[in-house]
């Protein structure tokens, strides 16, 4: 560009340079006329002209050097005009090949943003955990959304407050506040905020340097959490106030991206839970203690030590459905849930066995605590006082019947067996106690 500028000006100068020419070609023959009779000296030398006067010979050289002189300043003019529709020609091409280049960029930020958004997607789907997903979006976020900080949080089941998650960036951004600091969860939508915009900020955010933009998660109608991101620099469009399209179409899906794979996981965990737990007790089901028995069989063979199964039930439980109604019995249930999940160490395991029949496998104790022990949880059950719709149920009490790995057997099958049997003999003798296979 800066050859043809060169080029234009050579020739704006060449054109001036000639009219300037003219100009005093045509005032040196209007003084020579003038002061040595130049039209006498032309007479003697052009006969042919002896018929016209000087002053009209004078007169025609003199009209034919303006007209000369005009045609070059017409020129010149034309060369000006020229050279200046070239270099306003030559200003729109650089303004075209700078918003040509920006495009560029912006598709080719905008297919390395998609390409990690797609990325994202896969390893979301197969994260097992929440917190496995919180870490990965973490690492994440940054990358997808250049030169910003952000943080993910998620509404607590009692719907009053957000607590933090993750995050990432520079920034550091509060661990918790109640939905009413946040406009964007207060409209249901995306929010954005900006210190040159007049708009409202919310609470939980106050360095408003560059944009803010909040983006409520929802799941089946209920927002289940907020994705909070903030940009530091500004983007060369036409409204500096406002987030380009592409940048809200990327905030668009990562937040429903997100906000999927969090309602996924919830509903496989929860189906999980549903899978391995009893959904009326909260305790682990058989299907569960049955898988894990093999663990704790190898455990127990490894170190040599003793593996217990306590099978107990709820003596004349018809007689409180029968009297009080299924509601009732259900509602004790639970109280036998809550008491074993309370009297058991962790690493015990507890489970309905299917009715009002209670399984608990302890590992590595010892046969006067075990027996000690079974015995507490009978006075327990006994001392029992269970309310329903203001009046107290029955007197409940349970009867148990206990195996030991090795003495009783080596498999579940035996063991539980040996188990049951130990159970009607308790039964037989007269329920409320304890007796061992």
């Amino acid at each position: 560009m800066h050859d043809t500028d060169t080029s234009s000006t050579r020739k704006y100068s060449t054109a001036l340079k000639d009219a300037l020419l003219m100009i005093v070609v045509f005032g040196i023959i209007v003084i020579l006329s003038i002061q040595f009779d130049l039209y006498e000296y032309l007479l003697l030398k052009l006969k042919d002209w002896e018929e016209y006067e000087a002053d009209e010979i004078i007169l025609t050289l003199s009209l034919f050097s303006f007209l000369l002189a005009v045609f070059s300043l017409r020129r010149w003019g034309e060369q000006k005009s020229y050279l200046q529709q070239r270099a306003a020609d030559a200003f729109l091409l650089e303004e075209a090949n700078l918003q040509l280049a920006r495009k560029a960029k912006e598709l080719e930020e905008h297919k390395s943003r998609s390409d990690r958004l797609a990325q994202m997607v896969n390893y979301l789907q197969v994260c097992q955990s929440r917190e496995e997903a919180y870490d990965f979006i973490r690492e994440t976020a940054g990358k997808i959304f250049l030169n910003s900080s952000g943080a993910l949080y998620i509404m607590k089941r009692s719907r009053n407050q957000l607590f933090r998650v993750s995050q990432w960036g520079a920034r550091q951004y509060v661990e918790f506040f109640s939905p009413e600091e946040c406009w964007g969860l207060r409209i249901g939508k995306q929010f954005i905020s900006h210190p040159d915009k007049d708009s409202p900020s919310c609470s939980h955010y106050h360095d408003r340097q560059g944009f803010a933009t909040c983006i409520p998660l929802s799941a089946h109608g209920e927002i289940t959490g907020l994705v909070h991101i903030c940009f530091k620099d500004a983007w060369e469009t036409e409204d500096a106030n406002k987030l380009p399209d592409y940048i809200q179409q990327s905030l668009a899906l990562f937040s429903e991206q997100v906000s999927l794979a969090l309602s996924n996981l919830d509903l496989a965990e929860k189906l999980k839970h549903l899978a391995v737990h009893d959904p009326l007790t909260g305790l682990h089901n058989r299907l569960y203690v049955q898988e894990a028995f093999e663990r704790e069989i190898n455990r127990a063979t490894r170190s040599n030590s003793q593996l217990g199964v306590i099978l107990f039930d709820l003596d004349h439980f018809k007689n409180i459905n029968d009297t009080f109604g299924h509601a009732a019995g259900d509602l004790l249930l639970k109280e036998i849930g809550r008491l074993l999940t309370q009297f058991f160490r962790a690493e015990d395991f507890c489970c309905r066995f299917g009715g009002e029949e209670f399984l608990i496998l302890c590992s590595e104790i010892k046969p006067e605590e075990f027996s000690k022990r079974c015995e507490t949880l009978r006075k327990a059950i006994e001392d029992m006082r269970v309310q329903y719709q203001g009046k107290a149920l029955k007197k409940i009490t349970a009867s148990f019947g206990i195996a030991t790995f090795p003495e009783n057997g080596n498999t579940f099958s035996l063991l539980t067996g040996a188990a049951d049997k130990a159970l009607y003999r308790a039964k037989h003798e007269g329920r409320n106690r304890v007796c061992f296979a």
